[in-house]
């Protein structure tokens, strides 16, 4: 896994639970084993036990392409931030006229990252009502509820994302 920052971020899949405590033996350093990893209880166990073996048995390399394909997602995934940041131009807002013009995929991440920042944390779904805010007046105050309390509201085509007022 790459540094950012200067540092290592988790999870470390390119290696196994045995070689990160070989690694941690040879450098004297502690860990703590989390007990729940070793049961079903949450999806990264089920993941664990369940689905890696299963497609160590349907293909020898599937793991190690799993791994190949997250590491080029994550790269992608960078080239898109910043796309995203690119339209915003470190604002939080965008016009409705901005947002039509962009392909689909990427609207969709501007929306989902504005509505994202509305609610201080992931705001899962939104992006999905895509179409349902470029439908929304360029004249006006027109405003839309989305998932998970957030509230589009565009004001003479500017889109903006706020927590959904509760009555």
């Amino acid at each position: 896994m790459r540094a950012r920052d200067g540092a290592l971020v988790r999870p470390l899949l390119d290696f196994t639970r045995e070689q990160t405590a070989d690694y941690c033996l040879a450098h004297d350093l502690g860990w703590r084993d989390d007990e729940t990893n070793e049961t079903g209880k949450y999806a990264r166990g089920r993941v664990r036990h369940g689905l890696v073996p299963a497609l160590r048995e349907v293909h020898p390399g599937a793991e190690r392409n799993v791994l190949a394909l997250a590491e080029t997602l994550r790269d992608e995934a960078l080239v898109l931030e910043q796309l995203v940041a690119d339209v915003l131009q470190g604002g939080s807002t965008v016009t409705l006229a901005a947002l039509r013009q962009l392909p689909a995929a990427l609207a969709r991440l501007v929306v989902q990252r504005l509505a994202d920042a509305a609610q201080g944390r992931p705001a899962p779904g939104c992006a999905r009502r895509l179409e349902d805010i470029l439908a929304l007046n360029d004249s006006g105050t027109r405003h839309l509820d989305l998932p998970n309390g957030i509230r589009a509201t565009a004001v003479d085509g500017v889109l903006m994302f706020g927590l959904t007022p509760i009555h």
